[in-house]
């Protein structure tokens, strides 16, 4: 019996092994940490407990020991390391990156705020990288009304994998593709501050509460915040049917820091954001996956006169627009290398 049990136990080891990663200077777990593989697929995403649970029985086919992948965060250094050493060791720490140096435009008695942000959207589909785009982007906040009203695309690059997007159109049909092949910004309505804070309770422990259950958890330094929502989970998913579709959302986090120690949309500092859901249609099932990050590169106030004035040269687009090469300025936070070098490769510019 005790052999059996010995066995049995090995197997749930190789199935799935749980890696942590923590904040180098705070010792802190990160949340929604992405681990990513050279080709671009994400292998595991850190939990509230900065845990990365991956099931290396689903993962060793296409991911070899000596193969490098990337643990990347956006407010964090991106590290990488051989497949081989991920799976053996059981922490990671990351080092913060330093904040930059922002822009701030104040007018007397301000009706909207105005965030401007670099973006960057990512999507897979079975493991497949299917969409990419990244651009400046300004987002416009009503104070009065604490909610997003509109934004701005003011530069953007679009990439599609147009082979698989095509044989995927074949096989899956017109609803299916029209929602897996668009690659928007994050859409500020998903803010947790601006979105269902309200509905929500936070302990004293700073954990978050929505009814009874614990969904995320609120983190305090000095002079910054973190805020980590997970609205889905594996063991805890949304089912959903619509015009002959269905779906089970699997993961659904979001991320959010701020430059002081009360989380405010006025010091908002980045966003990330990760879905996972199962998709079933004609008989047909898929993986779809999505990643999302916002960096906040200035905020300026506006009284209501300056906003009707912005109104009518508001871009909402998803074409391929920019004038310089603004991708690579230092500041910005880096796109991961493995789907860097996706770009032009196996995803072409649409434009």
């Amino acid at each position: 019996m005790k052999k059996y049990l010995i066995i049995i136990c090995s197997f749930f080891y190789i199935i799935f092994s749980s890696q942590v990663v923590i904040n180098s200077k705070n010792k802190q777990p990160i949340s929604n940490v992405a681990t990513l593989s050279k080709n671009g697929q994400i292998l595991g995403v850190s939990d509230k407990d900065g845990k990365i649970t991956i099931s290396t029985k689903e993962n060793e086919y296409r991911v070899l020991d000596s193969d490098t992948i990337e643990l990347t965060h956006t407010n964090f250094e991106t590290q990488r390391m051989i497949w081989k050493k991920f799976k053996s060791q059981a922490t990671f720490s990351l080092n913060p990156v330093e904040n930059i140096e922002e822009v701030v435009v104040y007018a007397q008695n301000p009706n909207y705020l105005v965030l401007r942000a670099y973006f960057i959207s990512y999507q897979l589909i079975d493991d497949t990288p299917q969409s990419f785009s990244d651009g400046i982007i300004e987002y416009y906040i009503s104070l009065s009304k604490n909610k997003i009203i509109n934004y701005n695309i003011l530069e953007t690059r679009i990439y599609k994998n147009t082979a698989f997007i095509y044989d995927f159109y074949k096989k899956m049909g017109n609803t299916t593709l029209s929602m897996g092949s668009q690659i928007l910004p994050f859409s500020f309505n998903e803010e947790v501050l601006l979105n269902r804070w309200n509905d929500f309770n936070i302990t004293q422990n700073d954990e978050i509460k929505l009814k009874d259950k614990i969904i995320g958890n609120i983190e305090k330094n000095n002079n910054s915040s973190n805020i980590f929502i997970e609205y889905y989970t594996p063991s805890r998913i949304r089912e959903q049917s619509l015009l002959g579709m269905s779906s089970k959302v699997v993961n659904y986090n979001i991320s959010e820091s701020f430059y002081s120690d009360d989380p405010s949309i006025k010091n908002i500092q980045t966003i990330s954001k990760y879905y996972k859901s199962f998709i079933t249609q004609k008989k047909n099932s898929f993986k779809y996956e999505l990643i999302q990050n916002v960096q906040i590169l200035g905020r300026k106030f506006l009284s209501k006169n300056d906003f009707e004035k912005l109104k009518t040269n508001l871009n909402h687009s998803e074409k391929t627009k920019y004038i310089n090469n603004y991708w690579e300025q230092e500041e910005l936070m880096k796109i991961p290398l493995s789907i860097k070098n996706l770009l032009n490769n196996k995803l072409e510019m649409v434009k």
